[in-house]
């Protein structure tokens, strides 16, 4: 399992498309992409169905640019909210001495 999420972090990294639609480039891009984040989220083993060998059920998610370090503040730390509010850490600029 080390094994595949270690390709598809590769393959995300240094084949992903750049715009939304997705898909794979046609050359390897020379930096890799960092704008992005990949979620890899690995279940329980799944036993033999039909044609379909055993293994683990995995869920692959890439999330758009700017979102991933959003989602690694906690609520209570974020300026905005998900809806473009204010949030718990926001400070209004007319109240500064500065």
């Amino acid at each position: 399992m080390r094994a595949f999420v270690r390709c598809l972090y590769d393959q995300h990294l240094y084949w992903a498309a750049d715009h939304k639609g997705g898909g794979w480039r046609d050359e390897r891009r020379l930096v890799p992409l960092r704008s992005r984040s990949l979620i890899i989220e690995v279940g329980r083993a799944l036993p033999v169905r039909g044609i379909i060998p055993a293994g683990r059920a995995v869920r692959i998610r890439a999330l758009p640019p700017g979102k991933a370090a959003a989602m690694r503040k906690p609520q209570a730390d974020r300026i905005y909210t998900d809806d473009g509010e204010e949030g718990a850490r926001w400070a209004d600029p007319a109240l500064r001495d500065w």
